[in-house]
């Protein structure tokens, strides 16, 4: 009897073909590290010929001024607090002076 139950057990062990039984490849998260790798590497070989081709139909360069050049390199300025403290002092001496120019006409003509 207990050939007879080994006998129908082993029927229902799925007919695997040798190879499948021997030992087995990289794990799946081997599998899967391997395919971002190659993904990124498509990826990476993508973006480098859409630049390429985007280098290529832009060929324009602009012709810049000394003036714009040196207008472009904001970034070595002063903050913007600095400057707007600068301006208004620069305008108040300039008011004064105007003030002052203004007084010493008028009083030009007075005579006493």
């Amino acid at each position: 009897d207990d050939d007879d139950l080994e006998a129908s057990f082993a029927s229902l062990r799925p007919n695997t073909p040798p190879k499948a039984r021997g030992p087995r490849g990289p794990s799946i998260a081997e599998r899967s590290a391997q395919w971002e790798k190659k993904q990124a590497a498509k990826r990476e070989a993508a973006r480098q010929d859409q630049e390429q081709l985007n280098s290529q139909k832009c060929s324009f360069t602009p012709k810049v001024s000394a003036k714009a050049k040196e207008l472009g390199r904001g970034a070595s300025r002063k903050p913007i607090h600095q400057r707007g403290d600068e301006f208004l002092r620069r305008r108040e001496q300039k008011l004064a002076a105007e003030r002052k120019v203004r007084e010493l006409t008028e009083m030009a003509d007075c005579t006493f």
